[in-house]
């Protein structure tokens, strides 16, 4: 973001199109990390999934 402050014209949009790549590979890295906590919380024989079957509080979570 740092990059954006001051920027004008065609640096600004440079700046910003960075700021977009990099939001996108953040979300994109996000999704990664719930669909693999998601995997381990359906395998009952992961540590995640054991854990998950134990706590009552997530028997309401589907899964």
């Amino acid at each position: 973001m740092a990059s954006v402050d001051g920027a004008t014209g065609t640096a600004l949009v440079a700046a910003l199109g960075t700021v977009a790549s990099d939001a996108g590979a953040s979300l994109t890295a996000l999704a990664t990390t719930v669909t693999a906590i998601g995997t381990a919380a359906a395998d009952g024989t992961s540590a995640i999934g054991q854990a998950f079957d134990a706590a009552p509080e997530c028997t309401s979570l589907a899964r």
